[in-house]
């Protein structure tokens, strides 16, 4: 099978007609090839920016002009005035409050503020420590994902010119695009206010613990005994538990063993593990928060159990095909069944024949918590005694949650290698914010490759609406919502990673955050053996700006007041909106951009087709082009008119300092 260079010149709304014609030769109908092409092209866009990502932030995080061009050069997703807003309207962009008491979004007059020209910024309330809302020095780490992806902006707007017609041909536009730094600073385009403001942290999201980590087996195992009523230990596991579940996405399997005298597991009704799916977290969650504590301590009966589910999965294929986690959590010493010793001989022999038999890793995490010495030996032993175990000390109850949640950064740190640079995830399905409308995301972890080993620093995502999906997949829309789904969980599991850790590493991770415990394993990983596995401070000393925001106009202002938007006209007031009454003037003199111009970069893909169709080929060309000539696509329809270009001050990576107000993510398409 050959391919033709003339196909290369071809758009992609002539290819669909050229592909009807051809599929049938490759033995794919056309809504086959048709979904694989649009798939295919979610994904590149994530793992593109991925790249990117980590393009701009190994070249610009420690050069000092960075940070003079980011300071006042950053828009926040709750206080500030963006620089060209649209009042776009239609299904794609109706925001939930702002369309009034009507029946569908096409009768909509109001909707909400997007602005294409720039991206914006969120992180958690705990990270803002400064004055308005910024970050300090303190976490440098934040400012420095900041300011360093700020030539993301450019990016943006550059890729959803170059795609346009693929996305206008099939009736759909891309969705939201975003970063997910590990210090929980997140970058989102285009940019459009929050209703939270200081929640959203992009760590503990479905999309981030998904493209970090890949699909996998959870086993659950916390420890239920008497001793975990005392200081509030109960609680803090069930939040630990709630985070633990809430994080995983369709593509994971995961069962619940709560322990103390005796085990049990929280299955489905035939024993195996259950499939992370909605209506199964919900199961999970809610049974496990109606258990109690108290009685004794069984570490036998623990991992007998724990091991029991996920073996009898795996002989049902039900399991996902790729890595496992055990976590342990325990605040006793072992107090009841068979001996340490026997312990330790069942763990050991367990997660090596199922490694084995399933020719992937099976990652043990230990918890221990307690002011009783004893209680921390056994747990750090048994992490040593497996090729990849890891053991944590938690020094205080309140520590459970962020301890055990974070078992999926080891999953980041040994994602790393060459093997997984195309990994990609989706996540199951949920509905937008915006617009209602049901959607997934691909995400992909972000690297510095030049450092060994590459260090792992964050995960971008892609949103997109499954209209797209089901346009190329036809047929009514609840069939096709459901193919899409079940296209997507099988997409998820397909090529899952290769985890590839030293002990080192493993030790690395162990003390990332407390390097006064004595090394994990007797190992003494110094000189060539020593690894790290964060981002290194840069060299010099680097001018943080104290202020990332350009400016803090709407702070104060209610959701409404600062999204809601009367399409047709340049301001949103009173009887034309349900806004409240008390609109500041500052939101009252919005304008509404009136878009840019420019081409669009056609898409071209190459096709192979036999060459005895060319001609065939040539005729559809001419006829297809007659009828398209003077249509106007979607994309470039008045009301969708692009925005005008951002300052070209900051293009790529090129940076230098700005004059006058130089500049700040958001959440809710990515939740």
């Amino acid at each position: 099978m050959r391919s033709s260079s003339c196909l290369t010149l071809l758009p992609t709304w002539l290819l669909w007609t050229l592909w009807s014609c051809v599929s049938r030769v490759h033995g794919q109908t056309f809504n086959e090839i048709k979904f694989n092409a649009v798939t295919n092209q979610m994904k590149k866009d994530a793992l593109d920016l991925a790249e990117k990502v980590a393009e701009l932030i190994t070249a610009s995080r420690c050069e000092m002009s960075t940070y003079y061009v980011c300071a006042k050069n950053n828009y926040d997703a709750c206080t500030s005035v963006y620089p060209s807003p649209q009042c776009l309207g239609g299904p794609n962009y109706l925001v939930e409050g702002c369309s009034g008491n009507v029946s569908s979004p096409e009768e909509a007059t109001c909707s909400g503020w997007y602005d294409f020209s720039t991206s914006t910024i969120r992180f958690p309330a705990q990270l803002a420590k400064g004055p308005r809302g910024n970050p300090t020095d303190e976490d440098p780490d934040v400012i420095e994902a900041i300011c360093s992806t700020m030539g993301l902006d450019h990016w943006f707007q550059d890729r959803r010119e170059e795609y346009a017609d693929f996305w206008a041909d099939l009736g759909v536009e891309p969705r939201a695009m975003y970063f997910g730094s590990t210090s929980g600073a997140f970058r989102i385009w285009p940019g459009r206010h929050s209703e939270v403001c200081g929640y959203y942290d992009p760590r503990v999201r479905p999309w981030y613990v998904a493209g970090s980590s890949g699909p996998k087996n959870v086993v659950l195992i916390i420890d239920m005994s008497g001793s975990m009523n005392n200081f509030n230990r109960l609680q803090n596991a069930r939040d630990a538990a709630e985070r633990v579940i809430e994080t995983l996405t369709t593509s994971d399997r995961i069962t619940i063993v709560p322990f103390a005298e005796t085990a049990d597991a929280i299955t489905d009704e035939k024993g195996y593990m259950l499939r992370a799916n909605e209506t199964n977290k919900k199961f999970l969650l809610d049974t496990f928060l109606e258990m109690e504590a108290f009685g004794s301590t069984n570490y036998y009966d623990a991992f007998e159990r724990g091991f029991q589910v996920l073996e009898d999965t795996i002989a049902q294929e039900l399991h996902s095909p790729s890595n496992t986690a055990v976590l342990f959590l325990t605040d006793g010493v072992n107090s009841e069944g068979p001996p340490l010793e026997d312990v330790m001989e069942l763990v050991t022999t367990k997660i090596s024949s199922i490694s084995k038999d399933l020719s992937k890793s099976v990652l043990l995490f230990t918890y221990s918590l307690s002011d009783d010495t004893d209680v921390h030996v056994f747990p750090a032993e048994l992490a040593c005694a497996v090729d990849m175990g890891v053991w944590t000390k938690i020094a205080k109850s309140s520590d459970i949650t962020d301890a055990l949640s974070s078992y999926y950064g080891l999953f980041a740190v040994a994602m790393g290698g060459e093997t997984n640079r195309g990994f990609a995830a989706w996540v199951e399905p949920y509905r937008f914010a915006t617009g209602n409308v049901l959607g997934t995301t691909v995400s992909v972890p972000v690297y510095d490759r030049t450092l060994t080993p590459p260090r792992f620093l964050g995960v971008v995502g892609v949103d997109f609406s499954l209209d797209a999906i089901n346009s190329a997949l036809g047929g009514d829309a609840e069939e096709a919502r459901d193919e899409s789904i079940s296209r997507i969980v099988q997409s998820s599991e397909e090529n899952p990673p290769e985890l590839e850790l030293t002990q080192c590493e493993l030790q690395a991770w162990s003390q990332r955050l407390d390097t006064d415990d004595a090394p994990q394993c007797g190992l003494n990983c110094t000189g060539d053996d020593a690894v790290e596995i964060v981002e290194s401070p840069c060299l010099q000393q680097l001018p943080y700006p104290d202020d990332l925001f350009h400016n803090f106009d709407l702070d104060g202002v209610s959701f409404k007041n600062r999204v809601c938007c009367s399409m047709g006209v340049e301001v949103a007031s009173g009887d034309q909106c349900p806004l409240d009454p008390n609109v500041p003037m500052g939101v009252k003199e919005l304008k509404k951009s009136g878009g840019g111009g420019g081409g669009i970069n056609p898409v071209v893909i190459a096709v192979p087709v036999p060459v005895a169709g060319l001609l065939a080929i040539a005729a559809i060309t001419f006829m297809v082009f007659r009828r398209k000539k003077g249509s106007q696509s979607p994309e470039m329809s008045p009301e969708r008119a692009r925005p005008p270009p951002i300052n070209e001050a900051f293009n790529g990576i090129a940076i230098a300092p700005m004059e006058g107000d130089v500049y700040l993510p958001p959440d809710d398409d990515s939740e």
